[in-house]
């Protein structure tokens, strides 16, 4: 469970990094976005929006997902920055994080965690480069959320876990949302003298587990 002193909306960005891992997400034959049951928090629910699976030698998962319900209304919303409660209509991008099982995971956890690109699969730019997280980038800014704008205007945070953290960071600091992070090994070198400012005062930082990597590199 997330701890319950922290803002609604960094509450529930800790729920969808979690669940962006959910076996829910693997669609069976047949199945459409549709299908997939809505994550349920008590105060708001959301539904799965979109799924970007990206393939550069191993899995990236980025899932956007939906407020379908709130307590809380547009009249009544307090400011993003504060991490208030979403309305519906919001959205949130969630990125999913290392898997223990995939050798370039680890490499490039392990780059990133010393402020390097990670290196190459095959002709192809690993996921957890600045150039990968322009690639989500790119799909927030074009998709379409209700047929007349792109996802960013809708989007309120960006979140992961782990490496799915760092991309959130690069993410989330191009697009100038608020990014709740999960033992965030760190991007500072990763990102240009603004955007790393700019996370300074809209990236919160939380670590379930402190490690070495999560204590002592910069965020």
């Amino acid at each position: 469970m997330a701890p319950h002193d922290v803002p609604p909306l960094d509450r529930d960005c800790i729920h969808l990094a979690a669940h962006v891992y959910s076996r829910d997400l693997a669609l069976r034959e047949g199945q459409g976005i549709d299908d997939i049951p809505a994550v349920d928090l008590g105060s708001t629910k959301w539904q799965v929006h979109a799924i970007w699976e990206m393939s550069s030698g191993w899995q990236v998962r980025a899932v956007v997902y939906r407020c379908t319900e709130s307590s809380a209304t547009a009249d009544t919303r307090g400011n993003d920055d504060d991490g208030a409660l979403p309305v519906v209509g919001d959205m949130v991008v969630a990125l999913r994080g290392t898997d223990p099982s995939n050798f370039f995971n680890l490499l490039a956890d392990g780059c990133m965690a010393c402020g390097q690109r990670p290196p190459m699969a095959g002709d192809v730019a690993l996921s957890t480069t600045p150039e990968g997280a322009l690639d989500i980038l790119s799909r927030i800014k074009g998709a379409s959320g209700q047929g007349q704008e792109s996802l960013s205007s809708k989007v309120v945070a960006v979140t992961g876990h782990s490496l799915g953290a760092s991309m959130a960071c690069i993410v989330g600091a191009k697009l100038k949302k608020r990014v709740v992070a999960l033992d965030n090994p760190g991007v500072q070198r990763l990102v240009d003298k603004n955007e790393a400012n700019w996370l300074r005062e809209h990236c919160v930082n939380y670590l379930a587990r402190p490690n070495l990597i999560n204590v002592l590199m910069p965020q």
